[in-house]
Parts: structure tokens; C-alpha cells; sequence
């Protein structure tokens, strides 16, 4: 399944999208050979920046995103941790969501990382099914992300943010950052 979502994943063609060239299996490890990241660094290192730079990523984000459900792929696991950009503010988007990842690392308390679960809907959250609409919470959650540098729903563990996702509001983005254009 994993090498099917690939080839579908490898003509995709997106400029936010590192494309996948193949799956190498070693034993009990899976690696999936994706164009370099070059000069990118994880988006979540990046703790708030500038509005004009947090709109050029979501709206690179959402392009994308978009681009998928034209295609019928399901983005049904996006995490922080796939996200990267460019010095020049180009967003790069690697592992793309396609295939639940990592599920030992969910099973795993040691493993399993509060921010891996900062991106899922509440539909996810409870076990329904994946729509396209669960791809526009998960943008949001970036863009609050982008913007205050904080995650709109954060427990201590996995779990803990799962319930905050599905149980508990979020801290307006305002009270996080006030100077924010009350618009936003």
C-alpha cells in the first residue's frame, strides 16, 4: 500500500511537495527516498514570525492541500514535523500525509509526541472518517501555529492534546498575540 501511495505521490508535481522516488525496506526499518530538503529547516523550530511570511506559508499550504483533493489524495495524517521552509519562505512539505505513520510511535508513550497529534481534526481525534474538510482545521491550527508560535491545542502527551483537540477551546490567537491585526 505504502509503495502505491508513493507512485500516485511521485507525479504529483507540486512546487510545496517533495516528491517520492521509492520505499527501500531494511529489516524492520522503511525509508521512503524523497528530493533533498537542501537548505529547509523544520517549520516547527520557527516560534512566530511575521504575518506576511505566516500568510505566504498557509496560502503555499492550502495551494497544495487543494491540489491533493483535485488528485483524491488523502492528506489523513499531517504532522508539525512534516512541515519545512526555505530561507526564501518557500514551504516544503515532506511525508505528505498520505499513510498513517508511525503508529508504534502512537502506541508508545516514550515515543508518541504531543505535536504529532497538533494537527488532527476532531473528527480524527474520535475515529470517524477522514474528509477534506479535516485538512482546513489542520490548516488553521498551522496558521495559529505560523502566527503566535504556539499550538491552538497542546497537552502534556498524545493523548492529552487528542483531548484538548476534541474537548477544550482554544486560547484566542489575540491573547497570544495581541499585536496580531485584529482582522487576522
Amino acid at each position: 500500500r505504502i509503495s502505491r501511495q508513493i507512485q500516485q505521490v511521485s507525479g504529483f508535481g507540486h512546487p510545496a511537495v517533495l516528491n517520492s522516488h521509492g520505499l527501500v525496506v531494511e529489516g524492520d526499518d522503511a525509508f521512503i527516498i524523497m528530493d533533498p530538503l537542501a537548505t529547509a529547516r523544520p517549520l516547527e523550530e520557527r516560534r512566530g514570525m511575521p504575518v506576511d511570511i505566516a500568510v505566504s506559508l498557509i496560502l503555499q499550504a492550502l495551494d497544495a492541500f487543494e491540489a491533493a483533493h483535485r488528485q483524491q489524495l488523502d492528506l489523513i495524517d499531517l504532522r508539525l514535523r512534516n512541515f519545512f521552509v526555505t530561507p526564501s519562505h518557500d514551504l516544503k512539505i515532506l511525508e505528505f500525509g498520505i499513510t498513517p505513520g508511525d503508529v508504534g510511535d502512537l502506541l508508545n508513550p516514550a515515543l508518541a509526541r504531543p505535536e504529532d497529534a497538533a494537527l488532527m481534526s476532531p473528527e480524527q481525534a474520535v475515529g470517524e472518517p477522514w474528509a477534506q474538510s479535516s485538512n482546513i482545521f489542520s490548516a488553521g491550527c498551522l496558521f495559529y501555529f505560523l502566527l503566535s508560535g504556539n499550538l491552538p491545542f497542546q497537552g502534556s502527551d498524545y493523548t492529552r492534546t487528542v483531548i484538548q483537540i476534541v474537548g477544550h477551546p482554544h486560547v484566542p490567537l489575540l491573547t497570544l498575540s495581541p499585536d496580531l491585526p485584529p482582522a487576522l
